[in-house]
This record gives structure tokens, sequence and C-alpha cells, in this order.
């Protein structure tokens, strides 16, 4: 029994590679055509999108948190959230906290 709690902490994920695989799994966002081709920029926009994440893996109460784009535009980003995959196993000290990962947008 000892044992197979030891292999357990072990192969829980460290908030570290939690936040890579989170990075990993948004950053497709930027390259959803409809986001590109809303953003319609030749050089590059750095912005910060704060979410949630659902005790499902789902990205709830997504906004545009900083960087100054169209109304337009945050309505796509919104949009190409909702059609993200859900994460799959999501630790449970991860859900319902809140999240801010940067996004680069055009280039």
């Amino acid at each position: 029994m000892l044992l197979l709690g030891s292999l357990q902490s072990w192969a829980e994920e460290t908030p570290a590679e939690f936040k890579r695989r989170l990075q990993q799994h948004v950053d497709g966002v930027c390259y959803a055509h409809i986001v590109r081709q809303a953003a319609n920029r030749a050089d590059q926009k750095g912005i910060i999108i704060q979410f949630r994440i659902g005790s499902d893996g789902s990205l709830q109460n997504v906004s545009v948190s900083s960087g100054s784009i169209s109304k337009e535009l945050r309505v796509h980003i919104g949009r190409a959230f909702e059609q993200l995959p859900k994460l799959k196993s999501v630790p449970g000290w991860a859900v319902h906290g809140m999240y801010r990962v940067p996004l680069i947008l055009g280039g």
C-alpha cells in the first residue's frame, strides 16, 4: 500500500508542468482562422487572457485582461476558446483557479 501511494504522488503533475501544458493548450487560439482574420495584423501584439478551469476541464469566464484590441476581436477570441477541447486530467488543485496566459496575435 505504501508503494502505491508513493507511485501516485510521483505521477502527479507539478504546477509548473500543468501551467506549461495549459499554455500549449490555449496557444492554438492564436492560429484559429477567424482570430487571425479578425486580428489582421502583420506585426505581433501581445495580450493576456484570463479564465477559470471548470471541474470538467472546460475553460470558463474567458476575458481579455490586458492589451487593447477591438470588440470584434474579443468576441472571436471568446468563441475560439469555447471551441477548444476540454483539458484532460486536470489536477484537483487546478480546478476553479483563475489563470492568466499570454497570447501573441499576428506576425
